[in-house]
């Protein structure tokens, strides 16, 4: 009752796509925990064994490889496969840490700026795609990449801008 009363209440109180998101959420939860695990992204993707999490970074680490091959940029960069760790939450949990696997991306040709390809992942394509900086590294973390489709958009977008910097 005290919080009904409140004046903060009507500036937070949920809207009904809001509740209708966590009716839905918690009815899968109610299915059982290995449905939840599957169903819901982020559940799925903060419990990820590290043996999946090195297999799905040698898969990018191979597309991203074929793809510069292909484009005939393979040595534009270096990609190597090293052991990191996330915040999960977007920040939310800044205590938080969990060890990810990561596929660093170093650049060798001198055309080729982090902060350029960086900001060209996510805005010069279609689908943005988010990454950090580390030790003047790009690092892709395969706990946050849903499936090949992931995979293969952050392959591809790689090798996109790559190409895109170093014809220009």
């Amino acid at each position: 009752q005290a919080c009904g009363s409140h004046p903060l209440m009507r500036a937070l109180r949920p809207g009904k796509l809001a509740l209708a998101a966590l009716e839905a959420t918690l009815r899968i939860y109610m299915d059982g925990a290995d449905v939840a695990h599957r169903e819901v992204p982020v559940l799925n993707m903060l419990t990820l064994p590290q043996a999946h999490l090195e297999r799905r970074a040698r898969k990018l680490r191979d597309r991203m490889a074929a793809g510069l091959d292909k484009a005939g940029c393979p040595c534009a960069v270096e990609l190597e496969i090293v052991e990191e760790s996330s915040t999960p939450g977007g920040g939310s949990l800044p205590t938080v840490e969990l060890p990810t696997m990561c596929v660093a991306v170093r650049l060798v040709d001198e055309r080729l700026s982090v902060d350029a390809l960086k900001r060209s992942l996510v805005q010069d394509f279609d689908t943005p795609v988010v990454t950090r900086t580390s030790h003047d590294r790009i690092l892709f973390d395969v706990r946050t990449l849903v499936g090949d489709r992931d995979i293969e958009t952050a392959a591809t977008t790689l090798v996109a801008c790559v190409k895109k910097a170093i014809t220009r």
